[in-house]
């Protein structure tokens, strides 16, 4: 069992709140631009330059909105449920809203307190029920209209979605550039959204 962590609260995590309908946001992300950037990178040479450069955009984006799904969908958890959370977090700070000291605590960016935390929410081992829906295709009657067209899903490709967050720190923290097989992209590409198609299928939100 995980250790119990400090509460704490950041101001700057405030500024990812999002009031919007979270699955409204992946969708427009999806249709409105990765669709149409990904057209564009397959009409393109594996070496061409812009190519590369899309691929690295999409990474780092997709990754940011998986970042700001999960950490939404758990301020509005918390927000909404009472959850003991004496398991999982100490000194907490009875003049700010816990909600706020949950996602000040976790990193919506490191999978390890993902699964931490989501576990905790639902009782459950968070990945194992992910990988369950992905496998059961309950993730793909959700909204089959979001998914790229003849990627693998989820349960086929874990190794490649924990990559991303790998390949997204490169590009942001070490300036790296990425280049990547068309079919591997759009495989990786895919886990992340399947994730998030999971993730609204087990979560209360």
């Amino acid at each position: 069992m995980s250790k119990k962590r400090n509460a704490s609260f950041s101001k700057r995590k405030l500024n990812a709140i999002n009031e919007d309908p979270l699955w409204i946001i992946v969708r427009k992300f999806v249709k409105t631009e990765m669709r149409p950037i990904l057209n564009e990178i397959k009409s393109r040479k594996e070496s061409d330059e812009i190519r590369i450069y899309l691929m690295n955009y999409l990474i780092v984006r997709i990754i940011s909105i998986f970042e700001n799904y999960l950490l939404n969908s758990a301020l509005r958890i918390f927000k909404s449920y009472q959850i003991d959370t004496s398991k999982i977090l100490k000194n907490i700070n009875s003049e700010v809203p816990l909600e706020q000291q949950i996602i000040s605590s976790y990193s919506f960016m490191n999978l390890k307190d993902i699964n931490i935390l989501f576990s905790h929410i639902i009782n459950k081992r968070f990945f194992d029920e992910i990988k369950y829906e992905s496998e059961t295709g309950g993730g793909f009657s959700y909204d089959d209209d979001v998914h790229i067209p003849y990627a693998s899903p989820l349960h086929k490709n874990w190794k490649k979605f924990e990559k991303m967050f790998e390949l997204r720190d490169g590009i942001i923290h070490h300036n790296k550039l990425i280049k990547m097989k068309w079919r591997e992209f759009r495989d990786s590409l895919e886990s992340v959204i399947d994730f998030l198609i999971c993730t609204s299928v087990i979560l209360p939100v």
